[in-house]
């Protein structure tokens, strides 16, 4: 933009959110305003919360099955820190690869 013969830059404070569009069937957004109602909140806070307990549900699903991996020997002790966050393997989990590395081993001997 330009002011007076000089550059003006006009900054935009960056938002926290992002907004969407999003299209429900009708019968979704009666239920959601009737829930909102005896919530007494309105219906796009109820859609927040519900996205946000999904991804939830959705990040713990995957946390779940990383630490899985590690345990069956899937996936390595980088992947599962990288995957989940952690930055120490808690002493039960690293067990129980350890316990599944032992049975894969006497699986081998036997043969």
């Amino acid at each position: 933009m330009i002011l007076n013969d000089k550059k003006v830059i006009i900054m935009k404070k960056e938002s926290s959110t992002v907004q969407i569009g999003l299209r429900l069937e009708k019968e979704l957004i009666e239920s959601l305003e009737f829930f909102a109602g005896h919530k007494k909140l309105d219906k796009m806070m109820i859609i927040k919360q519900a996205i946000a307990a999904y991804v939830g549900d959705m990040e713990d699903a995957f946390e779940d099955t990383a630490i899985e991996g590690y345990i069956c020997l899937r996936i390595s002790e980088e992947e599962l820190k990288k995957n989940t966050g952690l930055k120490e393997i808690p002493k039960d989990i690293k067990e129980a690869r350890q316990e599944t590395l032992k049975m894969i081993t006497k699986e081998k001997m036997k043969r």
